[in-house]
């Protein structure tokens, strides 16, 4: 998922005294309101699109294909809407705030105002206008990207709706009405692919599924190149099958052989079992390499890095974008590494940092060490939680999680993979 750097705190003193300009006007019927909201957005549009952080998903050749457009116009795109989002969000909050100073008339009227932009409901071609004016995007390029993030509640079947995936933007008639929340948490580019995967199967198949799994390999082969004296080779055919990723330790006669299974991360319950799938499929082609006789695996290992092995020691990994499935697979793991990008950063940070003498023959055990300290510091108990349905009352568990400690860890993995 994407994250935001906050604006700094200066830009938002900035930013209150430009809202606090917006509500008088408001009431006063005095001034240019367009042209104030445009202000604030424009500055909130800029401080998004220089803090926008999302780990690719995608080759550029395969952003091109999904998006339509490069990887960087749709950056433009979404910080528009996440900037247009966390306006609505500090006028609502800005007249919150003032009716609580209010009484009788005057604080209900504030208090509708406040409400209105917790769900505001908009002039499309002022909002879509608004977009254009920020990203400097065409009239086409918009639209194109606009029918991911919105549907018509006038159709009886929207076609982008489903696994997991509901767009945030409803077209009704000439205006748009969205939450900014969701808005604003829902703008990854996973769920274009969740989109296209729905609503253009054909387009999936044939021009962008191909791009998934070499973007999860080349994002992993960053921090696993920084591990001393590797080869890395990767798809590689020996016949019964393929070695997505090879990294092999000339020092240890040790190599990872990383099957890369499940590049989009799961949402919803057929998603999950459908990523249970590919991992199943990863570890049967790990079992079947090793079911080789061992000279045979060396013959392999030194064809792909180009010089001579003899005894060389596979170190089973299965790589996911996100996650692996339900217990059903952790029961079935053994002694097989299951790690996303994050991990495989974590792993080869903390490899580093203790200057170990065998990182290859010891990462399957540090992949175990990294996810118990993250587990540790993140996850604080359990609570029960209850839901009203009519006369049902549904109780389930839930995990109780620091969100500060995940957002470190966010910040951190996106600095590992991706630099500062």
């Amino acid at each position: 998922m994407p994250y935001y750097l906050r604006p700094r705190l200066k830009f938002e003193a900035q930013l209150v005294d430009v809202v606090n300009r917006f509500v008088k006007q408001k009431f006063s019927h005095a001034g240019d309101l367009v042209t104030t909201v445009t202000v604030i957005a424009k500055q909130l549009y800029e401080e998004f699109r220089l803090g926008i952080r999302e780990i690719p998903i995608l080759t550029d050749e395969g952003c091109n294909a999904a998006f339509g457009v490069s990887l960087e116009k749709f950056n433009r795109f979404r910080s528009a809407w996440a900037g247009i989002s966390e306006l609505c969000l500090h006028l609502a909050d800005a007249f919150a705030h003032r009716a609580r100073s209010s009484s009788g008339r005057r604080q209900r009227e504030l208090f509708f105002e406040s409400m209105e932009w917790t769900a505001p409901l908009l002039r499309r071609n002022f909002l879509e206008g608004l977009v254009l004016a920020l990203t400097g995007l065409s009239g086409g390029e918009i639209d194109h990207l606009m029918q991911f993030y919105s549907f018509s509640p006038a159709e009886k079947r929207a076609r982008q709706v489903g696994d997991g995936f509901f767009p945030p933007i409803a077209q009704l008639a000439d205006s748009l009405h969205f939450n900014p929340d969701a808005l604003r948490s829902m703008l990854s580019s996973r769920n274009v692919l969740y989109v296209l995967n729905r609503a253009h199967t054909q387009v999936f198949d044939e021009q962008v599924s191909g791009h998934l799994e070499p973007a999860l390999i080349e994002i992993a082969k960053r921090p696993l190149s920084r591990l001393p004296d590797v080869f890395l080779a990767q798809e590689i055919d020996w016949g019964g099958g393929d070695i997505d990723l090879l990294v092999y330790s000339e020092r240890e006669n040790s190599a990872l052989h990383i099957q890369a299974k499940a590049a989009i991360a799961p949402q919803g319950a057929r998603m999950v079992a459908a990523t249970e799938g590919r991992v199943k499929e990863a570890l049967r082609q790990l079992s079947a390499l090793r079911k080789l006789p061992p000279a045979q695996i060396d013959a392999i290992v030194e064809k792909a890095i180009g010089r001579p092995v003899r005894g060389v020691n596979l170190v089973d990994v299965v790589l996911c974008r996100a996650s692996f499935g339900t217990a059903k697979i952790w029961e079935r793991l053994g002694s097989v590494a299951v790690v996303n990008p994050s991990i495989v950063a974590a792993v080869v940070e903390r490899l580093l940092a203790t200057s170990s003498s065998n990182p290859v023959t010891a990462f399957a055990a540090t992949v175990q060490e990294v996810a118990d300290d993250i587990q540790r510091r993140a996850a604080t108990g359990w609570e029960e939680a209850t839901i009203e349905l009519g006369r049902t009352t549904l109780t389930m568990p839930l995990l109780r999680l620091d969100s500060n400690v995940l957002w470190v860890e966010r910040q951190k993995s996106y600095e590992r993979l991706m630099g500062k």
